[in-house]
This record gives C-alpha cells, sequence and structure tokens, in this order.
C-alpha cells in the first residue's frame, strides 16, 4: 500500500504531465483558431470566460477554500459536506441569475446581449461543481478521475468548438462561446449528481456555517487573484477591442505554459501540506517547501532564459 506521500508525489507527476499536455492542446490548436476565427470574434469568446472567472469567485461565494480543512474535520462525512455546500453555492448563484434576469436591460451588458447574459449566469449556477468534484478527487488522491475530467473537459471543447464555428459561420465568437459551455456545462452537470448521489445532503447548518466562516473571507482574496490574472484582457477590452484581445490572447497563451506546472505541483502538495500540518509536522513541510521553493526559482529562471 503506497503512503499519502508516496501518492502525492505520483499524482504530483502526472498532474504536470496531464495539465502540460492539456496546455499543449491549446498551443497547437492556436493557429486553427486564428484560421477560424478574426482576432475580433476571438477575444469576445475570450472575454466570455473572464468574465465566468470573475463572476463565480462571488456567485459560488468562495466555498471551495474549505474543502482542503473539512476534509480533516469532517472526514467521516466528507461526501455529505461536499454536496452540503454544492447545494449552498448553487441556490446562491440561481439567485444571482434571477437577480440578473430582472435588473439587466434588454440590450445586455459587458459588451454582450441579453441572451450570453443569461446562458453566462445559468452556467455559473452548475459550473462550480466541476472544481467541488476535482477538490474532492484532488484531497482523496484520485488524480485519474480529476485528470480524466480535465481531459475530457479539453477534447470536446475543442471538438465541439471547430464544429459550431463551422456551423454558425455568421456568429463565430458566439459559436466559440457555445462550444466552451456546452462541454463544461455537462461535466458539470454530471459532477453535480454524483456529488448529490454520493453525500445525499442538500442542507445541514453546521456545514454551511463552516463553509461560509471560511470561504465569504477569502471572496476578496478570490477577486483579487481573478483580477490580477485577467485585469490585462478586460483592460484591453474596454481601451482598445475585442480584436487587440484576441491578438494579445494568442500570445499569452504560450507564456502560461509554467503557470500550469507550478499550479500542478500545487495541486499535489496541497492535501499532503494539511495532512502534516494537521499532524504537526511543521519542521517537514519546512524541508519540503525550501525545495519546491528551489526547483520552481531554477524552472522559472530557466523559462526566462
Amino acid at each position: 500500500m503506497e503512503n499519502n506521500s508516496e501518492k502525492a508525489v505520483k499524482s504530483g507527476a502526472w498532474y504536470i504531465v496531464s495539465n502540460v499536455l492539456i496546455r499543449a492542446v491549446g498551443i497547437i490548436t492556436a493557429p486553427l483558431y486564428t484560421r477560424l476565427l478574426s482576432t475580433s470574434e476571438s477575444g469576445y469568446a475570450n472575454n466570455f470566460n473572464n468574465y465566468v472567472s470573475l463572476i463565480t469567485v462571488v456567485t459560488c461565494l468562495c466555498l471551495i477554500y474549505s474543502v482542503g480543512r473539512a476534509k480533516i474535520d469532517f472526514k467521516d462525512d466528507f461526501d455529505g459536506y461536499m454536496s452540503s455546500i454544492q447545494t449552498l453555492s448553487s441556490l446562491f448563484g440561481l439567485s444571482v441569475l434571477i437577480l440578473a434576469m430582472i435588473f439587466v436591460p434588454s440590450e445586455g451588458i459587458f459588451g454582450y446581449n441579453k441572451l450570453i447574459v443569461f446562458i453566462l449566469f445559468a452556467y455559473l449556477v452548475v459550473y462550480p461543481s466541476i472544481d467541488y468534484m476535482q477538490y474532492k478527487y484532488r484531497f482523496e488522491y484520485r488524480y485519474k478521475e480529476n485528470i480524466a475530467i480535465s481531459v475530457i473537459i479539453t477534447a470536446a471543447t475543442v471538438i465541439l468548438s471547430v464544429g459550431l464555428i463551422y456551423m454558425m459561420p455568421q456568429d463565430k465568437g458566439f459559436a466559440k462561446i457555445l462550444g466552451t459551455v456546452i462541454p463544461s456545462g455537462a461535466v458539470a452537470l454530471w459532477c453535480y449528481f454524483n456529488l448529490f448521489k454520493k453525500g445525499r445532503t442538500l442542507y445541514k447548518k453546521e456545514y454551511w456555517k463552516y463553509a461560509l466562516k471560511i470561504g465569504l473571507p477569502m471572496i476578496p482574496h478570490g477577486l483579487a487573484m481573478i483580477i490580477l490574472a485577467r485585469i490585462d484582457t478586460s483592460m484591453i477590452s474596454r481601451m482598445c477591442s475585442f480584436s487587440d484581445v484576441g491578438l494579445y490572447t494568442w500570445g499569452y497563451t504560450i507564456g502560461t505554459l509554467l503557470m500550469f506546472i507550478t499550479n500542478a505541483i500545487g495541486q499535489a502538495w496541497l492535501p499532503w501540506f494539511n495532512e502534516r500540518l494537521n499532524a504537526g509536522d511543521r519542521e517537514l513541510i519546512k524541508e519540503k517547501n525550501l525545495l519546491m521553493m528551489r526547483a520552481g526559482c531554477i524552472l522559472t529562471l530557466g523559462f526566462i532564459l
């Protein structure tokens, strides 16, 4: 039987491989999209993804940040906890959807018509379930299932996006948005029902209170992280045009490869870190953290060179 340290190393290695390969798909398909989409159409679709990342921080209440600690505090009913907080975030997301449909003007917002705004907020009702499922797998060291979700979404998005772009030549930007939303939305629904099937808990006051205590204070942090990562394209779209966003995004796609590698390492590190911290192994954490910092520094300098 593997101990958790060995599982963390193995899962980390596989996360790196899968993330690099998934990112490679993005780099490989970039020339394909440059032929199929104008820079304006590409920017139109990419900016939609920016709003998804930004608004979901609020609509999901950052409950995801409670999962690592909950795996320890509610280890006997972890599935019930995940099912319960999923209900909380989806209900809040549904409330935001209803409010958006009431108060959003008929001409739409964010540069999108009301139909796309509806799709955006409806998508955000179920989209967090992908994160909940992947976080659950991550803290259970089930990296195969976790990676499978990412691979399925990536492959389906590419195939469906290209197909819809050919089928909707007069509205390619909208086709690209649908090509992203439909596969992720389908996987999100699968995650939603499977989390509920496993946990069978819609509401538990203790879980909701616990998650909100951790999640709500993290919303400013989550927004700050997203703004730092996404403000560039939003500013370009406002100050210049969707066409300039498209040009910028194609170049930026290649530059984010290092981030995907470090994020993959972090995915494996976090479950192990929580367990060691709970066990009081602070010196071991410091030792391994220093090793990771040095490796990250060398890797970063290598990419810069």
